[in-house]
């Protein structure tokens, strides 16, 4: 476990399971509730407040449906 072809393979392995782990994140399809905490974050930064309100509270509509995890 300690010699240079384990250490160098180990590293390599690593580096591509990063790589896919950033992969599978990019392309998997988004749920309807990280849809919407985006575009509530986005309504934030922009300060639109009112939207914002709407957007959380249909979060909240949301999220109360679901079963607890």
């Amino acid at each position: 476990m300690e010699d240079d072809t384990f250490k160098f393979e180990q590293s390599r392995s690593v580096s591509a399971l990063r790589e896919l782990a950033a992969q599978i994140k990019q392309t998997r399809p988004v749920s309807a509730v990280e849809r919407l905490e985006r575009q509530l974050r986005r309504a934030i930064d922009h300060q639109e407040f009112e939207r914002a309100a709407e957007l959380r509270d249909r979060l909240r509509e949301i999220r109360s449906r679901q079963p607890a995890e």
